[in-house]
């Protein structure tokens, strides 16, 4: 026995029925709001009170973005000297998709009108002579 699942991308997943009762099912449909998260990676000397106003205009000047809960921008982790902000905005699932990538476009338009480049992450290689 098994199930047939249709993805939001137009893909058909089959799963053998054990793997449904044995597993765990993420519905991202059940809730009419769905979250979204947009990570920045930025550099430690950034003015993040700047940041988060830019991108905070940004999403509550899009009409997909709901104004509850608000949308916010917080400092999420720091990795090797790498601010990681992340903006959070909801919106409602007809419009999750294309809400999400102008909210992205929308961010990076600002912070490079704004004169701030995003940082790649970094990984350290050490290299041994043996």
């Amino acid at each position: 026995f098994y199930t047939t699942l249709k993805t939001f991308d137009g893909r058909t997943v089959v799963l053998p029925n054990g793997a449904l009762s044995n597993g765990s099912i993420t519905n991202f449909t059940q809730s009419p709001i769905r979250r979204i998260d947009v990570a920045l990676t930025l550099p430690q000397g950034v003015d993040f009170s700047q940041v988060s106003r830019l991108a905070l205009d940004v999403a509550t000047s899009l009409p997909g973005v709901e104004d509850t809960p608000a949308p916010e921008a917080r400092v999420t982790d720091i990795q090797n000297g790498i601010l990681i902000v992340t903006v959070r905005a909801w919106a409602k699932q007809a419009v999750w998709w294309p809400t999400r990538l102008d909210l992205t476009e929308g961010i990076l338009s600002a912070l490079r009108e704004a004169g701030i480049q995003l940082t790649p992450p970094i990984t350290y290689v050490h290299l041994n002579k043996e």
